[in-house]
């Protein structure tokens, strides 16, 4: 019996160092002039709080953490002009939030280019579980329509 005390008294102590974090898939991203694929994913804590989002592609490999979003991120650049960013002032690790989705519409070498935002959410759904919306529908993929001077049109499904 004293041997089985003791086990439980270990396996106690190491429940902390033992913490279990999920990774949920949000969206995919894709392009019309591209077969690559973005996928955007979010690491859950043991507590089913957000950590990190994932934003991985065969070109790059980001992990934004709640102040990347407080301060705004850029996500993809092409010839050095930024295209898309991520920004939030409103994230929360446990309810979800709103994010500005913002992209290059036109770009102007003489003048200040033409930028968009879309706003999204991240939030969880009836069943808890965390999803992105847009005009509070559930949404799995983004589809870029992209031309000569940014992104022509931006498609959720």
């Amino acid at each position: 019996m004293k041997g089985l005390k003791n086990l439980i008294v270990i396996l106690l102590l190491l429940l902390p160092v033992l913490s279990f974090s999920r990774v949920v898939e949000l969206v995919t991203i894709t392009r019309s002039d591209s077969d690559e694929i973005v996928s955007f994913t979010l690491k859950l804590n043991d507590q089913d709080q957000l950590q990190k989002l994932r934003i991985k592609s065969e070109s790059q490999d980001l992990k934004l953490s709640k102040s990347d979003f407080n301060k705004g991120r850029v996500i993809y650049t092409r010839k050095g002009i930024d295209i898309v960013d991520l920004q939030s002032d409103d994230l929360d690790i446990s309810l979800g939030g709103y994010i500005n989705f913002r992209y290059l519409f036109k770009y102007n070498i003489f003048t200040s280019s033409n930028y968009k935002t879309i706003v999204i959410r991240i939030l969880k759904d009836q069943n808890g579980e965390w999803r992105l919306f847009k005009d509070n529908k559930a949404i799995n993929k983004i589809h870029l329509v992209p031309y000569k001077w940014g992104i022509q049109e931006v498609k959720f499904f």
